[in-house]
């Protein structure tokens, strides 16, 4: 079995997983039914000065409160439907934004839409995705490249001397960004790892993306993977932003 009919079944086994959870024992319950992967924190400062604080947490909810120097972040987890409402005040800018996640939608593969992919007498070379799919390269005859990140429309470019350093630049972030999911996968299992990775699929700020693993009660000692995965997404995102069509 080769190396991406490794990484499908393994995707394909997570969500599958996940799709199986109802009303009554929802993902984030069974989560908290293992003492080891418990992670709820009552006052404490992490390594990256991240200050963690459990506001509540009861049967049917949790409530973390992650804080720095600039950002102020509530995630609220609702144990019985899986969705989590976060707000960031951003003390600097003075603003405050809300956003929900509900992670029974996000578990579904996401699907890149570019007329590109059908476009003849274009044939894909190589591609690479994320576990998810919200981040992906497809790289074409001609030249042409067709480039996605997650809440972003794709980019369909042809390669040239201005843009090629970045074209490379996001296909090894993928690929980095695919080794990182698939070593937290095989660490932590499907279940717990297709909740993290859809919980934190769209990039965000280390503090709030902290908080809201903790609000889900990811355990303790698996939380540099996810940094880890964070910082491949980031990555992305930078040259992705960079690519001139």
């Amino acid at each position: 079995m080769n190396k991406f009919t490794k990484k499908v079944l393994t995707s394909i086994t997570s969500l599958s997983l996940l799709a199986t959870m109802t009303p009554t024992v929802s993902l984030a319950a069974k989560i908290d039914s293992s003492s080891e992967n418990s992670s709820v924190f009552n006052n404490t400062k992490t390594n990256d000065n991240i200050l963690l604080k459990t506001l509540k947490d009861n049967e049917e909810e949790r409530i973390v409160q992650s804080s720095d120097d600039n950002l102020i972040s509530t995630s609220k987890l609702d144990k019985k439907t899986n969705q989590i409402e976060i707000t960031v005040k951003n003390i600097k800018e003075n603003t405050t934004s809300y956003q929900t996640i509900d992670l029974e939608r996000r578990k579904n593969l996401r699907k890149l839409k570019s007329d590109v992919q059908y476009m003849q007498p274009l044939k894909l070379i190589s591609s690479k995705s994320n576990t998810l799919g919200g981040y992906a390269y497809y790289f074409y005859t001609n030249n042409i490249w067709v480039i996605q990140i997650p809440e972003r429309n794709a980019k369909n470019v042809t390669e040239n001397d201005k843009n090629s350093k970045d074209l490379t630049g996001f296909r090894n972030s993928i690929i980095s960004l695919d080794q990182a999911e698939m070593s937290y996968i095989g660490k932590v299992g499907g279940e717990t790892a297709a909740m993290a990775l859809a919980a934190i699929e769209t990039p965000t700020p280390w503090t709030v993306a902290l908080g809201i693993l903790t609000a889900l009660g990811i355990a303790a000692w698996s939380i540099p993977d996810l940094k880890k995965i964070s910082d491949e997404q980031w990555n992305c995102v930078f040259y992705f932003e960079r690519v001139t069509v």
